[in-house]
């Protein structure tokens, strides 16, 4: 490797470090899940092998001049972080990471070697923890899939969201259930193998993509016939409770058609380009010139985003509501058997009124918009997972009214809530609209946001509720009119 390649590969271990001890919280995070048994703790062994295959790529396609419209896609990633920080969009931050890594590679070594080190960065980013999103798409479909099997094999057994009641028990297909970690080992292996021997990129996606394919089919396969076994042999079966090792099993066979795909359709070797590589010169003035453009432009919006969260943070808490708590009907609030799965709010309010002879449990949780207490996110839940099971979640729309109704059981009870993501009285039902209304909010100096859930209990036909009660949207209404 001659100098210029260590110089630039200098360029580029810089910048990511800079932007590292600037988003330090971030890089800690990525330790603990690198670090912990059983959540994606071959991180670093899959940064060794990154580090191998991204260097051997780098060394033998040497390009011969800078390439500065890299700035381009460098600017937006850098402005996707600086958003992403802002907001604490955490999957959002990780995954501009490869992003980063690859156009500062087309920045200092052109669009070719950049495109030999996609698949060293795509194994890199199987470890990264922006994968987490695909848990809940993967469960439904696995879901779905099970259903289908029942209906073919004619069993006796009733699907209730992600739960499978049988004649000797309830299989719950949980997030574990995804099938998440037989993904990422797939492509990783897919990837590997790419790198090794040097596949053009067209080739390596539909390896890929072939091997997120088998998969997602042997974990449909391994769910399949755990509810066989459930079935014919009784929930309380060995494999039931202990059946991780049975799923590495039929991941191992299908796996195995893979590597009979990828020895039969792999193209030779490509030869080693490094090879009587001409000798190239350097505009050290220009280097110069486009590193500090690079550090400016990843680095800057970072650095101003923790400022401003820290001017923001010191600013008093104020926040309005679309509901108006005060003209409902307030009874002690005693024996709540509710409460949402939210992380701990300083500003959390609790109620329970009467309605229409029935009782309404009422949660408010305030929280920071830039704090890391996150309001809109996938792992919060309007139900405790461990002592509810969640049958549905849908968005309910009505002129500006937006909220969503979940329903749940727990054993023999059935509980309905209504809630939405309020942002200064504005109601909002998805957790990328409640992103983008945070951003909106920063323009406006509003800088608290709040869940605002309401429930009750209610008998097995809850589940055929399409609409929240009059007397709420009544109340939200009327208080849109003040």
């Amino acid at each position: 490797m001659d100098v210029i390649t260590k110089r630039r590969l200098f360029y580029i271990s810089s910048i990511l470090l800079v932007l590292g001890l600037v988003s330090s919280n971030r890089l800690i995070e990525l330790h603990t899940h690198w670090t912990t048994p059983a959540d994606m703790d071959m991180g670093y062994p899959l940064l060794i092998v990154f580090i191998y295959f991204y260097h051997r790529s780098i060394k033998e396609n040497q390009p011969a001049t800078l390439s500065p419209y890299y700035l381009v896609p460098l600017a937006l990633v850098s402005c996707t972080i600086y958003l992403s920080s802002l907001l604490n969009l955490k999957s959002v931050f990780f995954l501009q990471l490869p992003l980063l890594l690859a156009a500062l590679t087309g920045l200092f070594f052109g669009s070719k070697t950049m495109l030999k080190t996609l698949a060293p960065i795509g194994i890199v980013a199987m470890a990264l923890p922006f994968w987490y999103a695909a848990i809940m798409p993967l469960q439904s479909m696995t879901v779905w899939a099970t259903s289908n099997a029942i209906d073919l094999m004619r069993l006796t057994a009733f699907v209730e969201g992600n739960y499978i009641t049988l004649p000797s028990g309830t299989v719950h297909v949980a997030g574990g259930c995804s099938g998440l970690k037989y993904l990422l080992s797939a492509i990783t292996i897919s990837l590997i193998s790419s790198a090794l021997n040097r596949q053009a990129l067209i080739r390596t996606i539909l390896f890929a993509i072939c091997a997120a394919t088998l998969a997602i089919l042997a974990n449909w396969v391994r769910v399949i016939s755990l509810v066989g076994v459930g079935y014919y042999e009784g929930t309380s079966h060995p494999l039931m409770t202990d059946h991780d090792l049975f799923g590495w099993i039929i991941f191992g066979v299908f796996i195995a058609a893979y590597f009979f795909i990828d020895r039969n359709a792999r193209t030779p070797l490509a030869e080693n380009s490094a090879i009587n590589t001409p000798a190239r010169q350097s505009n050290l003035s220009f280097e110069t010139v486009l590193v500090i453009a690079a550090f400016i432009v990843v680095a800057s919006p970072s650095m101003y985003s923790s400022s401003l969260k820290q001017q923001t943070n010191n600013q008093n808490f104020n926040t309005n509501l679309a509901i108006n708590i005060s003209s409902l009907n307030q009874k002690k609030d005693i024996a709540r058997s509710w409460y949402p799965d939210y992380p701990d709010s300083e500003h959390a309010e609790h109620y329970s009124v009467e309605q229409q002879a029935i009782r309404y449990d009422i949660s408010i949780m305030h929280y920071f918009n830039w704090g890391e207490n996150e309001l809109a996110k996938t792992t919060n839940s309007v139900f405790p997972n461990e002592q509810w099971w969640l049958i549905s979640d849908e968005q309910w729309t009505s002129d500006t009214l937006k909220m969503r109704i979940a329903i749940a059981t727990n054993k023999n009870k059935y509980r309905a809530v209504y809630y939405w993501y309020d942002h200064q009285g504005k109601q909002v039902n998805s957790i990328l609209q409640s992103k983008i209304q945070l951003i909106r909010d920063s323009l406006r100096d509003a800088n608290f946001a709040a869940l605002v859930a309401i429930s009750h209990q209610c008998s097995g036909d809850c589940k055929n509720i399409k609409s929240p009660p009059t007397w709420l949207i009544d109340n939200i209404r009327n208080e849109s009119k003040i």
